[in-house]
């Protein structure tokens, strides 16, 4: 039956994605599924991917499937970089857990690179740019630090040096 297997000396039961419990013997573990199946209703045999065309993760909007999929089963989709235009394939799942947003990784968290040092009791400001760590100083506020991370972060992206 599906949803009930053996694992070890145990049937385990599971009703969609949940797990129901662990059984002695097969007829107890197809009770207690058959009670749910009455109760809930038969589970879907997949649950249903997640259209993500025209959706807006950070900077990439999704412009439609590939009809690939990546080493892990998560399907290829196409991307607009809304800021560049520039046009790529990342992967579905990527976009979900928010590990392709087009955004660098210091744009994403606005304080990232900035914070407390308790053992002079300052706020520090640092940056890495060409993996190469730059140290901005520290500061009596943390609104001066972040200023100093905001700054470097525009000469970044305008003339490609801090």
């Amino acid at each position: 039956m599906r949803g009930v297997f053996k694992r070890g000396k145990y049937w385990v039961v599971k009703y969609g994605s949940e797990y129901l419990g662990s059984f002695k013997n097969k007829s107890d573990a197809i009770t207690k599924r058959i009670q749910y199946e009455q109760r809930f209703g038969i589970p879907s045999k997949s649950h249903p991917r997640d259209n993500l065309e025209g959706k807006i993760f950070g900077n990439l909007k999704v412009i439609g499937y590939t009809g690939a999929a990546d080493k892990s089963g998560s399907r290829k989709v196409i991307v607009r970089n809304i800021l560049t235009n520039e046009v790529k394939e990342v992967s579905s799942h990527g976009l979900k857990t928010g590990q392709n947003n087009g955004l660098k990784r210091w744009q994403s968290n606005k304080n990232f690179g900035v914070h407390f040092r308790k053992d002079i009791k300052k706020w520090s400001a640092e940056i890495c740019f060409e993996y190469k760590r730059t140290y901005l100083g520290t500061f009596n506020t943390k609104k001066e630090a972040i200023a100093a991370r905001k700054q470097a972060e525009k000469n970044i992206l305008n003339k490609g040096e801090i």
